[in-house]
């Protein structure tokens, strides 16, 4: 994962904080503070998915339900 160096000389960021630049209907960067930087991160892509197998678009539905059932959604 490409990341880079906060700007030393501006504000420091808020702490539990995440922001995502967007573009052209595309996510062009994501920023977060140095806590947040340590999460993991999962990209649940179900355009690919559907062209898979079966099994694998299952598996994606089923990641996608426990999220939702388990998370809180931000966007």
């Amino acid at each position: 994962m490409e990341t880079e160096k906060p700007n030393e000389k501006g504000e420091p960021c808020p702490k539990q904080a995440i922001y995502i630049v967007v573009e052209d209907g595309r996510i062009q960067a994501v920023y977060a503070n140095c806590p947040l930087a340590q999460i993991d991160v999962e990209i649940l892509d179900l355009d690919d998915a559907k062209v898979s197998d079966d099994a694998i678009l299952e598996s994606m539905r089923r990641s996608i339900a426990e999220a939702k059932n388990r998370c809180t959604k931000i966007y």
